[in-house]
């Protein structure tokens, strides 16, 4: 260590020496970092898009999976066997599902419930979108 003329040791001036050069350069990012609920994953297969690995692993099964059920009538194969039981009321025209306010028949349930929307809706509102926006001509009170 350096000594003073006084004899006493010289001491470095912490005050005037930056710290900057002792520390290596960081690197900064050239393109902003790819958050987890941004990134997309495609199948290799079809290039379908998915918004998770979850997703993508359970659409893969369609390209894996053998179709094991077959249609007796058109051949048509189905990898479940709920679908194909749907499938055949194609061929048998059966309708076991009904409305319960109108008596209209349904080979679906999910048929079914699309049509019920028609019963939710109530009376049909005017079609003129100023009917929602307009200003009642009396007064509130």
């Amino acid at each position: 260590m350096p000594r003073s003329e006084s004899g006493g040791f010289l001491l470095p001036d912490l005050r005037l020496q930056s710290v900057w050069p002792l520390l290596p350069p960081r690197q900064l990012p050239t393109q902003p970092q790819e958050q987890p609920q941004d990134r997309t994953y495609f199948c290799n297969t079809c290039q379908k898009e998915f918004p998770n690995l979850m997703s993508l692993k359970n659409h893969s099964r369609i390209h894996t999976e053998p179709k094991r059920y077959q249609c007796p009538d058109c051949g048509k194969s189905f990898r479940v066997s709920t679908a194909l039981v749907s499938h055949c009321r194609i061929h048998t025209k059966e309708k076991p599902f009904s409305c319960q306010q109108c008596d209209k028949l349904f080979s679906s349930r999910a048929n079914l419930r699309h049509h019920m929307k028609v019963h939710w809706r109530g009376p049909q509102l005017s079609r003129r979108p100023s009917a929602f926006l307009s200003v009642p001509s009396r007064s509130f009170i």
